[in-house]
């Protein structure tokens, strides 16, 4: 995977901290591809709202690296923190698929509520 954009974070992580610290690591090779986990870090100090900041990052990351072929996730789940990305991710058959799946299952929506699908 060749990250295309990288200026977009650059200048997101430049915008929004001074001291930073992003590292990798291969932890799973496979024949389709490989598992990369990033990490990140960064002073805060002075950043009127530190988690808005982090959640954007984030976000531009996650675009980034869906927009060069990555995946959403590996075997972690998806959960809350990246769900608005699953129907771009999945598609309109698997979403609905997804759907039928919870409402048969969960017609309650008691289990993982509000975990993949909006409430």
């Amino acid at each position: 995977m060749i990250i295309k954009s990288v200026p977009l974070l650059t200048v997101l992580l430049i915008n929004y901290v001074s001291i930073t610290l992003m590292i990798n690591r291969v932890t799973q090779i496979y024949d389709a591809g490989a598992c990369i986990y990033f990490y990140l870090a960064f002073n805060y100090t002075g950043v009127g709202n530190p988690m808005q900041a982090f959640e954007d990052i984030e976000a531009s990351a996650r675009e980034e690296i869906l927009a060069s072929g990555g995946s959403l996730s590996h075997h972690h789940g998806v959960g809350k923190l990246r769900k608005r990305w699953i129907p771009g991710t999945l598609g309109p058959v698997a979403m609905d698929m997804l759907r039928a799946v919870k409402s048969n299952i969960d017609p309650q929506n008691i289990f993982g509520c509000g975990n993949l699908l909006p409430n």
